[in-house]
């Protein structure tokens, strides 16, 4: 396992949180000034998440190769359940109980478009609405299961490049897809062992990604430009994050392993306590500490989501994989030694 793109995942999803209390905050009476300097760091978190996926979608299919069914099927048993699970659970509680929400959002149209991965076509915003960057992932694994026929992986990956490229120009999806890319790039370099450097000029890497990633946000004006602003940041950021030596911590380890649930979870448990503060009369000043306690319930809160539903949910459909999904294809020229294998 690549201990620091766990720990990275630890950071770039408290991130995506940070950047969305503050706009709960505000929704609820509770402004957070302070925060608000934070928030277009925060946004970043999600290209840091596009870059790590594609590296890792290609340095594990280097080590551990798969056929594209038995890939489609890891990356099923990865992001739907969960998904799914919390997704079912919202619905359930709009129709049971609608005074938790501040709106009725789901209708037949959102739930098939939500469930199938295709808001972003449609409707427009999923039910779990942090779901719009997972839909990004789901097109990409598609496009990289369809790759993996090509008889090397570097074919691959220009085929997954020009698929991008036209999905892009046809307004299908947008730039910063490209940041998939950026990941695979990553993971071929590392690959070709080209990475040796010394500590200083990888954590050079790191901070100088993660400054520019805060400061260049200031000087952002609209999606077009998030590839450049954001997305060269985030592979600066990864990068950096490679070069280093690993490094971990039991905390930062159970984080990583977390994000994906603390990830989507936010949606429920970010309001909770604003909900309180409101209910109970709490003055408007109150709202730092609303936002930090709502932000440290959320991590918590993923964690054992993550503990109690998550690993379970995947050793389930885990032991209902078909045999012939579980057959990797050869492909001996690409293969390296596992040493330093990568959790999936």
């Amino acid at each position: 396992m690549i201990a620091n793109i766990q720990t990275l995942r630890a950071f770039a999803a408290t991130a995506v949180v940070c950047f969305h209390v503050v706009g709960i905050a505000e929704n609820y009476g509770f402004p957070t000034e302070l925060g608000r300097l934070f928030v277009p760091w925060g946004a970043g978190g999600v290209d840091i998440f596009f870059v790590i996926s594609g590296f890792l979608m290609v340095y594990i299919q280097q080590r551990r190769p798969k056929s594209p069914m038995a890939f489609m099927w890891n990356r099923a048993v990865r992001i739907l359940p969960l998904y799914w699970s919390l997704t079912l659970l919202i619905i359930a509680l709009q129709i049971l109980a609608p005074f938790v929400f501040r709106s009725n959002f789901v209708t037949m149209e959102t739930i098939v478009a939500s469930l199938g991965f295709i808001s972003i076509y449609t409707t427009g915003s999923p039910i779990i609405y942090v779901g719009w960057s997972l839909e990004y992932e789901i097109l990409f694994y598609i496009i990289f299961s369809l790759a993996i026929f090509a008889p090397k992986l570097r074919y691959g990956a220009l085929i997954v490049g020009a698929a991008l490229v036209l999905l892009v120009l046809a307004g299908i999806l947008k730039p910063l897809a490209f940041e998939f890319l950026f990941g695979m790039g990553l993971a071929f370099l590392f690959r070709k062992e080209t990475w040796n450097t010394r500590p200083v000029y990888a954590s050079i890497l790191l901070c100088g990604g993660l400054l520019l990633l805060f400061f260049s946000s200031v000087f952002m004006q609209g999606e077009q430009m998030r590839l450049i602003y954001w997305g060269i940041p985030a592979v600066l950021i990864v990068a950096g994050a490679l070069l280093l030596p690993q490094w971990s911590s039991p905390l930062a380890l159970l984080l990583g392993n977390a994000s994906y649930a603390i990830y989507l979870v936010q949606v429920l448990t970010l309001p909770v306590l604003f909900k309180a503060g409101v209910i109970v009369g709490l003055p408007s000043s109150a709202g730092y500490v609303l936002a930090f306690a709502s932000i440290a319930f959320t991590l918590v809160f993923g964690c054992a989501t993550h503990l109690l539903l998550e690993k379970p949910l995947d050793r389930l459909f885990r032991k209902t994989l078909p045999a012939f999904f579980r057959e990797a294809r050869p492909r001996k020229a690409n293969t390296v030694s596992s040493k330093n294998s990568v959790g999936e």
